[in-house]
């Protein structure tokens, strides 16, 4: 997956047949834990499902990143998807993972885990965005901070305000 990083500055669709799984992480200083957050839409920006990741245990921020790659991966999937394209605002770790260096350490061990979920998910790419269009999934981590397991929503489950906020995200042709 040695691609190059790009920068994007406003949500982009994927490729048609394709869904994207948009990634972030919030910190919190006095549980020193991590939150992440998810948004996985269809080619046409329609919200597949969407959760809240509470504990994520790390050493660093990138770190953090790089298990909320890995546990996005791994909710997707459990639901039967492949053919996905990866966002997160974590420059540096978007690097790492769309690197062929080799890294001797536990994050070299989570790019590996990760490289090898994108082989059986058909993963495109990974590739990073600017903060900006990363809001709803940055609620989402922030969420994760207030609760105990994680909560996943499914469009199924008729989260008005979530789809009303995550529109904001979205253009409209």
């Amino acid at each position: 997956m040695a691609a190059p990083v790009v920068t994007t500055a406003r949500w982009v669709e994927p490729l048609t047949g394709y869904a994207r799984l948009d990634v972030d992480t919030s910190f919190s200083v006095e549980a020193n834990v991590y939150g992440a957050g998810y948004v996985l839409r269809n080619s046409t920006g329609v919200i597949l499902f969407a959760g809240s990741w509470p504990n994520v245990k790390a050493q660093s921020v990138g770190q953090a990143e790089l298990k909320a790659i890995g546990i996005g991966l791994q909710l997707v999937q459990d639901i039967g998807l492949n053919q996905i394209v990866v966002y997160s605002d974590a420059q540096c770790e978007v690097s790492k993972l769309n690197s062929s260096v080799i890294l001797i350490n536990e994050d070299g061990f989570l790019v590996e885990e990760i490289t090898q979920q994108c082989r059986c998910l058909n993963v495109l790419s990974i590739r990073y965005m600017s903060r900006s269009c990363n809001t709803v999934t940055h609620a989402l981590a922030r969420h994760a901070l207030s609760i105990s397991s994680p909560c996943i929503w499914s469009a199924l489950d008729g989260f008005l305000s979530l789809i009303q906020t995550a529109l904001a995200d979205v253009p409209i042709y």
